[in-house]
């Protein structure tokens, strides 16, 4: 399973280097025919007050990297299927690449 994420993170970065950050509708999550979105319970934006709130051992890491916001939002098909999607920013395209590499 492990080599199979390593290429969608990728993916999914260097996707977010040639789109614009936000939907036609000025949100950070696009509208997704089929699906509902809606935000999760508890905090859907996290920052570097409160980023050990969801990732409390690995923060500090998340910080030294130049982590700047975490946003979260959930989507739900018709069949009950939910995807949770985290979007995480920090300060340069460096520090993103140092994260995940």
């Amino acid at each position: 399973m492990r080599p199979f994420i390593f290429p969608v993170v990728l993916l999914l970065i260097s996707g977010a280097t040639r789109y614009s950050a936000e939907a036609e509708d000025g949100s950070l999550f696009p509208i997704v025919a089929g699906w509902k979105i809606a935000p999760p319970p508890g905090d859907s934006v996290y920052t570097p007050d409160n980023l050990w709130d969801i990732i409390d051992g690995a923060a500090e890491l998340f910080l030294s990297y130049g982590f700047a916001d975490l946003h979260i939002m959930e989507y739900t098909d018709t069949a009950g299927t939910d995807v949770r999607v985290e979007l995480y920013r920090h300060s340069s395209r460096a520090n993103a690449f140092g994260i995940y590499s």
